[in-house]
């Protein structure tokens, strides 16, 4: 396996992995999914490698894995703080290294910008009891919760 840094030949292999994330998930499926909002994403997190980390994960020539984060200011005051935007591994993949590898490799970019913190959500819906329990053994802890409500119909 090999994870490094989003390259510009790796957005539609990408893309792929978010149309399948976005299909398993029972939180986001129901809401349209537009490949080119994607696809301008990656274009930023290639622009501006500063502020955005995009990671794949290879294997055998098949993308296997994907991670997108950032840093920012806290909203409080000044400083760092990075959190994700989407962690993938298709389902046959799953329960090995790899997702933690990715974070690991995201935690060491966060470092580097002077990150005084990473957090992670789990908002997909998808086995969030043991993506909790792996963040766990990882280091992190519970920070917060995030609570939706529908106020029209996903279109």
């Amino acid at each position: 396996m090999q994870i490094r840094a989003l390259q510009r030949e790796d957005i539609d292999p990408v893309l792929f992995l978010c149309a399948l994330m976005h299909r398993e998930s029972p939180n986001y499926r129901t809401a349209p999914m537009d490949p080119e909002k994607l696809r301008r994403l990656g274009e930023t997190i290639l622009a501006q490698p500063e502020q955005f980390c995009g990671l794949v994960a290879w294997q055998q020539a098949r993308l296997v894995g994907m991670f997108a984060g950032y840093v920012s200011e806290p909203f409080f005051g000044p400083g760092v703080v990075a959190a994700d935007l989407a962690l993938f591994v298709p389902r046959d993949r799953r329960g090995g290294v790899m997702a933690a590898a990715l974070i690991g490799r995201f935690e060491a970019w966060a470092r580097a910008r002077g990150a005084s913190a990473v957090q992670l959500g789990i908002t997909t819906g998808v086995q969030q009891e043991r993506t909790a329990a792996l963040y766990q053994r990882l280091g992190f802890a519970p920070f917060g919760m995030v609570c939706r409500k529908t106020l029209q119909e996903d279109r």
